[in-house]
């Protein structure tokens, strides 16, 4: 049995570790997104009343700093960067299927840091905000990005990039409907709004 599942083990062991290991991931995800629930960083922004079946969002500084390098990203977006590829899913020499997998490419491994590394990856309540139909039409609808605030773009990149983890190829499809485009470009006015003329 997989540990705190009451599941059968699949017959692949590599299968097995990895549902394991997400298994594991979506325990710790929510245990991170239950205490961050409990506090509030930062001050109140017009976002911050908004609830979704997980309790109620929290309200957020994104420094500016932070939207420059995300609205620095729009023209590499627009221009097309390499997504990556999938990788696995051949049989092995002894026949074992290997699990497939998503390797992003280099240039969107380096997106992905830079989020994480200027706060747009937080510990959030992602999981239960990705479920609401407020996030679903970000998610779905790059059109609708154009109205979102900083706080938007924090749930949109943690709930885009912490759900590679559970769903290989998220970022790349992100990437590929015109998602992380949109936000980045939305990030581009928030600064130019907030910026003195």
């Amino acid at each position: 049995m997989m540990p705190g599942t009451g599941h059968p083990y699949p017959v692949a062991g590599g299968l097995a570790l990895r549902l394991e290991v997400v298994a594991h991931d979506a325990v710790m995800a929510r245990e991170r997104d239950a205490r961050a629930q409990q506090c509030v960083v930062g001050h109140p922004s017009p976002n911050s009343a908004r609830t979704s079946t997980y309790g109620r969002r929290q309200a957020m500084t994104v420094p500016d700093e932070s939207l420059r390098v995300l609205a620095g990203w729009a023209d590499a977006f627009e221009m097309g960067v390499p997504v990556g590829q999938w990788r696995g899913g051949e049989a092995g020499p002894d026949g074992v299927i290997q699990m497939p997998w998503f390797e992003l490419s280099d240039d969107l491994e380096r997106f992905t840091r830079e989020m994480s590394e200027y706060g747009f990856v937080r510990p959030v309540p992602w999981m239960g905000w990705a479920g609401t139909p407020e996030a679903q039409r970000l998610i779905q609808d790059p059109a609708s990005i154009a109205k979102a605030g900083r706080d938007d773009l924090v749930y949109l990149l943690t709930t885009i990039i912490r759900g590679e983890r559970f769903g290989d190829g998220q970022i790349a499809g992100a990437y590929e409907r015109g998602a992380l485009l949109a936000i980045a470009r939305r990030a581009g006015l928030l600064l130019a709004s907030a910026e003195p003329t």
